[in-house]
């Protein structure tokens, strides 16, 4: 999986203080983790709720199938923590992509 297809989105969406989170099944895919869970078990995640599930699908970041699997969401923050120390190419990639990202945004 490429750093463009990440998905980094904040929720609840409407709350524009609110923590940024990935999918920990697309953040896996990018570091080649196969058990993100089994590796990094102290890491704060949550299950994806009915409304956030629909916003991924709505935004084709996931498919039913993928939603019957069963979604995780992980902090951006605890993510680029971890990267930072243990993956640090990935973290660099993944870091210059989101400050173009707000780049563009501004």
């Amino acid at each position: 999986m490429s750093v463009e297809e990440l998905f980094v989105y904040k929720w609840p969406e409407e709350d524009h203080n609110a923590e940024q989170y990935v999918l920990q099944e697309q953040i896996s895919e990018f570091l080649n983790i196969k058990s993100f869970k089994r590796k990094y078990p102290d890491i704060f995640r949550r299950f994806i709720d009915i409304k956030e599930r629909e916003y991924l699908k709505e935004n084709n970041v996931v498919t039913e199938a993928q939603c019957d699997l069963g979604l995780t969401a992980l902090k951006l923050s605890d993510c680029l923590d971890l990267m930072a120390e243990e993956y640090p190419e990935k973290y660099n990639e993944l870091n210059n992509y989101l400050i173009d990202q707000r780049r563009k945004q501004i």
